[in-house]
């Protein structure tokens, strides 16, 4: 783990989770269409495919949703474990972490809210996240 990683998934965190839901709506669409039992008597489609091609694409698409709804999770959890990892003391990081990349909020916000600089904000959230690599690496 590196620490690019980590800044890149905070600031995706939320199109993280939307991700994760667009997967796992794709996992059950290629589901429900590999487990199709029956239906009704229809016309004979212009450019026929055979059922086995048709069940090894549906096999290699649900390959390929499974594998980003593990790398998008995965994803998630380090950001939220980086969350729960944050010190506190003496300057509240989990918190400007939270508001930063989490809540969304603009940065002159937090410089009034937590009356710090620009700079120092990043700096501090910059050594957390090197300490929680390694931390991780270790």
């Amino acid at each position: 783990m590196i620490k690019t990683d980590i800044k890149e998934a905070l600031i995706n965190y939320h199109m993280l989770k939307k991700a994760i839901k667009i997967d796992k709506d794709n996992l059950a669409v290629i589901r429900n269409m590999k487990e199709k039992a029956g239906g009704s008597i229809a016309k004979i489609p212009q450019n026929p495919i055979s059922r086995e091609k048709l069940i090894i694409s549906n096999m290699d698409k649900e390959d390929f949703y499974l594998l980003e709804l593990t790398n998008h999770e995965y994803k998630l959890f380090i950001v939220n474990k980086f969350i729960d990892e944050c010190s506190v003391f003496p300057i509240d990081v989990k918190q400007l972490v939270i508001d930063l990349y989490i809540k969304k909020k603009n940065i002159v916000e937090l410089i009034e809210l937590h009356e710090c600089t620009k700079s120092l904000i990043y700096k501090k959230i910059d050594d957390e996240i090197e300490s929680f690599v390694k931390r991780m690496n270790q």
